[in-house]
């Protein structure tokens, strides 16, 4: 995963996340459990999404989806974070919206 800092959000809450580029499997795993900690740790909410963080994956091993995303709102601060993939061509990101 290719990372940078999102220096320009002002809020605490959100001033440490990395923006991500998603170029294999593993970094769509890594962003996820990023995203999962994110919510249990309190700082931040599900907006929107096509499949749930504990399951990304059907019983047959594959992605749930060809197009895979989740959104996520800072508490503190109401700014949008997403993470969108393409699991068929195996690219994606996450970052600000």
């Amino acid at each position: 995963m290719t990372d940078k800092t999102l220096h320009e959000t002002g809020c605490k809450t959100c001033s440490q996340l990395t923006a991500l580029k998603i170029k294999v499997p593993s970094d769509l795993l890594a962003c996820i459990g990023m995203i999962k900690c994110l919510i249990e740790n309190g700082g931040f909410e599900k907006v929107s999404s096509n499949f749930e963080l504990e399951n990304p994956k059907t019983p047959d091993g594959y992605w749930k989806d060809d197009l895979m995303y989740y959104a996520i709102r800072c508490k503190e601060c109401g700014q949008l974070y997403s993470c969108i993939c393409d699991t068929y061509h195996g690219s994606g990101k996450f970052g600000k919206e």
